[in-house]
């Protein structure tokens, strides 16, 4: 691990270690960050040694030869190497939105507020549409470079951190219909037609699916795609994606190159589904921050598969890039007794971060597809199972709520929020499966329960904005029915050249719930980049909600999610 990759592991132990502060260092700059296997190839193939701090222009060639115009006759120019690298740019940092916005449905009814004003939901719409930034920016990509290239790359203008390529792990492969009437989906979002309609949704799979296997009319592969083999696997994401949000417009690519601008697909990508991983590391990785990054900026909900334990007695920690703060992995539920699959990945990264934050079904099966057996030799049958598809269901079911409540677009804090708010189904022998996960990932969200019976709130703005002069937001949710069951959740994002920094989250918030001026819940983390309570209550009278800004880095954007839930 290099000298830097160190020291921001260690920040990250260091901060769990010790109790809660309330001060936190400011952004600070970034500089170039390359890790120890780009290192040493740099150093392998050129003369002249690089070290991350300081980088030196060379006037030799890579043999080591002063560089001239001419070269002596019989010359042969030795190939140099290449190395695959992930590269991320340290340098995105965009303005923030100045936003805040309230959502409520009452029998029926739904109300808006924009910047604390009650409008129109039309005016809602193009108030929010008006106030968003559409200029996008690569958070980087994926190449095959020299080591002169590298060095090239770190000589110029942007700051960048470039680590060598990981291994990507597809993990495959057992019913549908049953699944969707668990959920809900037959019987409450299909049925009212929220089928996912003007969303687009993108995945990315090292190949694409059976052609004859996908509605071609909701679904477009990347240009890049032509050349590429069909593969079981994508043939799985994309039928899942499709049978549960059939009009949604589902965006295929191929390769891992660079996130594609979301703004320049009609209808826009709002939403990621990722179904594979790499190993995690004990540092911030290129690939973490792109993807971070990509949902800090663009405001798009990424969901990653938390992984599968594939090989005896290997450990069950979440798999990169599920495991980064902004991003949500989903673990993997048995449809037939709502337990987690014995293989599903639980353990929290060094972080600490809770994750799994969402546990939903797998084992699919899809009759009538076309079967065929792929380039390396996995078959589809139309069996479909393990955290690669819990993870496309839980983004087909996004897609179905964004066309029912298009309050969520824009939104991944919020979305985060809620499905941590949403959790009904309780998941059997969820405490001893996930001994360190104590307030998420323990019940599954029903469509009904993500629908209906919310009241939502989120706040957009710089860091300075929103909480009062003793860092709270303080607000009352009247109605409130007597004895019956409550969860409330808060998310929020932070910019990943703060983790990179800094090695932990850019503000620590709590949650606290008042009745008669009583303390009946709260939760109050140090680690994680949400909050969640759960109680019932004893009485009819208001509640009063307490979010508290405990620690603040000072300069990181606030992007706060709230979501309101009851269970009736």
């Amino acid at each position: 691990m290099s000298q830097k990759s160190t020291v921001i592991f260690l920040l990250f132990i260091s901060t769990f270690i010790f109790a809660k502060t309330t001060y936190l260092p400011p952004l600070g700059e970034v500089e170039n960050i390359v890790s120890d296997d780009v290192l040493n190839f740099i150093n392998d193939n050129t003369k002249n040694s690089y070290t991350p701090s300081k980088i030196k222009k060379s006037n030799h060639d890579i043999l080591g030869r002063k560089t001239s115009s001419s070269y002596p006759p019989n010359f042969v120019i030795i190939p140099e190497k290449h190395m695959d690298v992930d590269i991320a740019f340290l340098d995105i940092y965009p303005k923030s939105i100045k936003i805040s916005g309230r959502y409520e449905i009452q029998n029926g009814e739904k109300k808006y507020w924009f910047k604390e004003k009650a409008v129109s939901e039309n005016e809602y719409f193009t108030l929010f549409n008006n106030n968003l930034d559409k200029n996008f920016s690569s958070p980087g990509y994926r190449a095959s470079l020299t080591a002169t290239e590298i060095r090239n790359l770190l000589n110029g203008s942007r700051k960048i951190y470039i680590d060598k390529v990981q291994p990507i792990t597809n993990e495959n492969f057992v019913n549908y219909d049953i699944i969707f009437t668990l959920s809900e989906i037959n019987t409450h979002a299909h049925s009212n037609d929220y089928k996912g309609e003007g969303i687009g949704i993108f995945f990315d799979e090292e190949g694409k699916p059976k052609n004859s296997n996908v509605n071609t009319a909701y679904y477009r592969f990347d240009s890049l795609c032509i050349s590429v083999s069909e593969k079981s696997h994508a043939t799985g994401v994309a039928t899942v994606l499709q049978k549960t949000a059939p009009k949604a417009f589902i965006y295929g690519f191929c390769n891992f190159e660079a996130l594609p601008n979301p703004f320049i697909y009609d209808p826009n990508i709002m939403i990621g589904s990722h179904s594979w991983s790499t190993t995690p590391s004990n540092y911030y990785t290129p690939l973490e921050y792109q993807y971070d990054s990509y949902t800090y900026n663009y405001r798009i909900v990424n969901f990653f598969a938390a992984g599968n334990q594939v090989i005896l007695n290997e450990d069950f920690y979440v798999k990169s890039p599920a495991l980064t703060p902004n991003v949500i992995a989903v673990g993997a539920i048995s449809p037939t007794n709502s337990r987690y699959k014995a293989y599903s990945r639980h353990i929290n990264p060094n972080t600490d971060i809770q994750k799994p934050e969402v546990a939903n079904y797998a084992e699919f099966i899809f009759p009538n597809t076309e079967t065929f057996t792929d380039d390396e030799n996995h078959t589809w049958n139309g069996r479909f199972d393990k955290t690669s598809a819990a993870t496309p269901y839980t983004a087909g079911i996004t897609a179905d709520l964004f066309s029912q409540h298009p309050f969520f677009k824009g939104h991944p804090e919020l979305v985060k929020a809620h499905f941590l708010a949403a959790e009904k189904i309780p998941i059997v022998g969820a405490d001893d499966f996930d001994e360190d996960n104590s307030t998420v990932a323990k019940g599954i969200a029903t469509y009904s329960s993500l629908a209906w019976n919310h009241r939502l709130r989120y706040w957009n703005d710089e860091n300075s904005c929103c909480f009062d002069n003793n860092n709270k937001i303080t607000f009352t949710e009247s109605g409130i029915l007597s004895n019956s069951h409550y969860r409330i959740a808060i998310s929020w994002l932070t910019h990943p050249n703060y983790i990179l920094n800094n090695g932990t989250l850019s503000q620590d918030i709590d949650l606290r719930v008042y009745q008669n001026n009583r303390l009946i819940a709260y939760s109050n983390s140090s680690h994680d980049p949400f909050e969640v309570v759960d109680f019932i209550t004893s009485s009819n009278a208001d509640l009063t909600i307490e979010i508290e800004r405990y620690a603040n880095s000072g300069d990181d954007n606030v992007i706060l999610g709230y979501s309101f839930w009851n269970d009736i």
